[in-house]
């Protein structure tokens, strides 16, 4: 969802969002066959412009995305992002 449509959802009334994060780029590339992330985080970064309640899951997938390091990642990533 671009932040265009969540206008309109918005407009219409939506005041909540859950985004599943389901691992970094290389996880993204390795088991989707293609980087997305970038566009779930561009839409993480887009609900926290509109001000609407956004709840965000990592799912965590044991030996896939289950690292420290990726953790601390995706966590000071979402703060410098969603705050």
């Amino acid at each position: 969802m671009g932040l265009e449509t969540s206008t309109s959802l918005i407009d219409s009334g939506l005041d909540g969002l859950k985004t599943d994060i389901k691992g970094d780029r290389d996880t993204y590339r390795e088991y989707c066959g293609t980087a997305i992330v970038e566009d779930v985080r561009r839409n993480v970064r887009g609900a926290k412009k509109t001000e609407i309640h956004e709840e965000i899951v990592n799912l965590v997938l044991p030996s896939i995305n289950d690292s420290k390091d990726q953790e601390l990642q995706l966590v000071e990533r979402l703060l410098t992002e969603a705050g």
